[in-house]
């Protein structure tokens, strides 16, 4: 019996003792580490050049204008502050139709507008001054349209472009571009013309000489 237990003591400490505190996690090649991470969504190419390159959709289809005439040709003279009307003639070349509410709007360059640049003109007549008469209905291929504007000379001498442009109810110009061009130029006022009347000498009668006195004497009784 002692021979047995000092067997089964010997081949107990001869064998290693396990607990859950030294039991280690088997070793895990790094390819395998990264095949088993989760993979992560990430935005392909595709995804980013097909959101940013989307085509916006056109509300307004292509639009176009020609020029035909103007009433104030360019370099016209003009007097500081002078009121005057421009009006604009323009066709619809086509294909498509105008739609309502275009009109001719001022874009830049010199002022021209119809207000009182002493007094602050009030908003309703800003708006009026920069824009033409609206056209409230469509207008077709191939029909001519007049827009008027009321506009005022500057006050300073010179030359002077105001810059004007064709444009829908919602702001979107389109057509040929417009502009006034015009030469301010005071009167000058000619002086008075000083007429030389010349010096009117008094008639001096000249007196009889000697040789031009006749003597009459009395006729003989």
């Amino acid at each position: 019996e002692t021979s047995v237990k000092s067997e089964e003591t010997s081949t107990k400490r001869a064998s290693p003792s396990y607990t859950p505190f030294n039991l280690q996690p088997p070793c895990v090649p790094e390819v395998l580490k990264e095949l088993l991470e989760p993979v992560k969504p990430k935005q392909t190419k595709v995804e980013k050049i097909s959101k940013a390159e989307a085509p916006k959709p056109s509300a307004t289809p292509s639009l176009d204008a020609h020029f035909i005439r103007d009433t104030i040709p360019d370099g016209a003279k003009l007097q500081p502050e002078e009121r005057f009307t421009q009006v604009w003639t323009l066709r619809n070349p086509g294909p498509h139709d105008w739609p309502a509410g275009c009109s001719v709007r001022y874009v830049g360059g010199d002022n021209m507008l119809n207000v009182n640049h002493i007094h602050p003109s009030s908003v309703t007549d800003i708006a009026d001054a920069t824009e033409s008469n609206v056209v409230g209905r469509p207008v077709a291929e191939g029909e001519e349209i007049a827009f008027r504007v009321l506009m005022k000379a500057p006050k300073r001498e010179g030359k002077a472009i105001s810059y004007w442009r064709l444009k829908t109810a919602d702001g979107i110009p389109f057509g040929h571009r417009l502009w006034c061009d015009i030469d301010v130029a005071a009167a000058q006022v000619d002086a008075p013309a000083t007429v030389s009347t010349p010096a009117i000498e008094p008639k001096r009668t000249a007196l009889p000489t000697v040789e031009h006195i006749e003597f009459f004497r009395p006729a003989p009784s």
